[in-house]
């Protein structure tokens, strides 16, 4: 299982207009943590967020099954949705 790690609710905010629409967009990143073993040591990540989404809470997550989609070309594409670790375990109990 992979755990990701949240320390900090501070989110990185890109922000412009497109080259190509010209359209203004906004991209809101937070830093997470992945534990991925046998590593000793966890790989800081990037998280991008909807646009009305709160930011993850510090804390312990997995990925949620939400997470995976087939994107355009029919290829398996991750875009990681958290969901807390202590939730997800009292769902498995279930």
């Amino acid at each position: 299982m992979l755990t990701i790690e949240i320390e900090s609710t501070e989110l990185n905010i890109k922000s412009g207009n497109s080259a190509r629409t010209g359209k203004p967009y906004q991209i809101r990143e937070q830093t997470g943590y992945v534990h991925i073993p046998p590593n000793k040591y966890p790989q800081p990540i990037k998280i991008t967020l909807e646009d009305d989404a709160q930011p993850y809470q510090p804390g312990k997550y997995q990925l949620g099954d939400n997470s995976f989609f087939v994107g355009r070309y029919d290829d398996l594409q991750m875009r990681p949705r958290l969901v807390p670790v202590a939730a997800s375990v009292a769902r498995q109990a279930s």
